[in-house]
């Protein structure tokens, strides 16, 4: 039995190992033909990566969402963690996971950066990616490791989560609200986000979940922004039909 580091993609750290059953030990060409395999095999994973995932921020990209959406709800969740997610370099603090349940539902949170136009026009482009970076890590340290995270284009985010009511559902959210509010961004300073939470029903499409998420996130900008709106709360409580979302308005 032979092991093989399988490196990662900077190839500066292990991403696993590779385990060989072989009746005689392995000559020094069989190495060198096992590590080119990986090496193939590693390209591989590489390419198909990159086309699922957004370049600055390492997350999801929105190609990948459509392709993904009616997958997420046939896969089991993973067991439950009892540590808490490892913190980040920049300081950002790690919260516990929560539990994995039977019986869950899915989720869909759309999230918006507050007035990243005004970052962008103050501090320049740069800093501004600096800032949708630092928010994908927040993302990542504040949601569990099988709910996916998506970037949908400029400082709009997506996440599809399981929790078992609609409860729990707004307290994960609002967990990275908050987060995101106390969170010291360099040069920056204080940045805050909108969410827009709405429940996945089982005949859902993508695009009817999403504007149902996208309503909330509108009525949270257009009242006070920094804050996670449920469309189910602003439904029965009639809230959205006050609303009317004038096309080609730009909020921040």
């Amino acid at each position: 039995m032979t092991y093989l580091p399988l490196a990662s993609e900077s190839g500066v750290e292990e991403a696993g190992v590779i385990e060989i059953h072989s009746k005689a030990r392995l000559t020094p060409q069989d190495h060198d033909a096992a590590r080119r395999v990986l090496r193939v095999y590693r390209n591989m994973q590489s390419m198909f990566a990159h086309s699922e995932r957004d370049a600055l921020t390492g997350l999801l990209n929105r190609k990948s969402f459509d392709d993904t959406f009616y997958k997420s709800f046939r896969d089991e969740p993973q067991a439950a963690v009892d540590e808490s997610v490892p913190s980040h370099a920049g300081g950002i603090a790690a919260v516990p996971k929560r539990r994995a349940e039977s019986g869950e539902v899915f989720w869909l949170a759309m999230v918006d950066v507050d007035h990243f136009k005004l970052v962008n026009d103050k501090y320049g482009h740069q800093i501004g990616d600096e800032v949708l970076i630092l928010v994908a890590r927040i993302l990542k340290n504040t949601f569990r490791g099988y709910d996916r995270i998506y970037r949908f284009g400029g400082e709009e985010f997506v996440i599809l989560l399981r929790c078992p009511d609609h409860a729990s559902a707004v307290l994960a959210v609002e967990r990275f609200r908050v987060a995101m509010e106390k969170y010291a961004f360099p040069q920056v300073g204080s940045i805050t986000a909108s969410v827009g939470l709405s429940e996945i029903k089982v005949s859902d499409t993508p695009e009817a979940v999403c504007e149902r998420a996208d309503q909330a996130v509108y009525y949270a900008k257009r009242n006070g922004r920094n804050r996670v709106c449920s469309y189910t709360d602003l439904e029965q409580q009639g809230l959205l039909q006050a609303e009317v979302k004038a096309g080609g308005v730009e909020l921040f």
